[in-house]
């Protein structure tokens, strides 16, 4: 399963799922856990899979991060995922889009006892994709501009962002063309990031509030 999870993690995406769920039968491997791992190994060999990186000009690119998680009632097996790349502003206005992909995790909640809903899993993997997205868009800007500086994440000489207004989505350029976005499904993780007064549940608004700031500093919008 080692080298399952080594491909999972350095070019092949698809064999995520794989790579979380076979752990699993190791305590008490049996015949079942064998064809498993068969099948798993003669998938890879068959799928021609390639990765397309494309040539996104700078003054073009935004960058995004998508999360996901799974919540288990039962407190052990709580899985984060997200995946980081760049995008065009075609994404922030709704249109289809080119998507270069720059890394992919998935793993194992680490404080899958304290999770006590899906709302709490999931502000956990937007908050690791938070994390990425911010040292993703650190590295591709150094390589981009020689002036960037990693202490305030922005380029020598240009002034702080300012705080997004509340305001209508058209009335400000940063509401429309944000230069980072992140992405998941989660209607509880949305809204603890757009309004000014911490959800119900205190875990969950214990991470929000650093998220807002991080966001603040790479103009990054929910």
């Amino acid at each position: 399963n080692g080298g399952i999870q080594w491909l999972a993690s350095n070019g092949r995406p698809e064999l995520a799922a794989a790579a979380s769920i076979i752990p699993r039968g190791f305590p008490e491997p049996d015949a079942s856990l064998i064809a498993d791992l068969n099948h798993v190994v003669k998938t890879a060999q068959d799928i021609d899979y390639e990765i397309k990186i494309w040539p996104i000009p700078v003054r073009d690119r935004r960058y995004l991060a998508f999360f996901d998680a799974s919540f288990d009632s039962a407190g052990k097996r709580n899985q984060l995922g997200r995946i980081v790349g760049c995008c065009t502003q075609k994404t922030n206005r709704g249109e289809k889009d080119l998507f270069s992909k720059g890394f992919w995790k998935s793993a194992r909640l680490d404080q899958s006892n304290l999770a006590t809903s899906p709302n709490f899993t999931e502000t956990k993997a937007a908050f690791k994709a938070l994390a990425d997205l911010t040292w993703y868009k650190a590295v591709i800007e150094c390589l981009a501009f020689s002036d960037f500086d990693l202490e305030t994440r922005r380029r020598r000489g240009t002034p702080a962002p300012s705080k997004l207004p509340y305001v209508i989505r058209d009335d400000d350029p940063r509401q429309r063309d944000p230069a980072c976005l992140l992405l998941g499904d989660s209607k509880g993780v949305y809204d603890n990031l757009n309004k000014e007064l911490p959800g119900a549940e205190r875990y969950s608004a214990l991470d929000a509030a650093p998220m807002e700031i991080r966001m603040h500093e790479i103009g990054c919008k929910p």
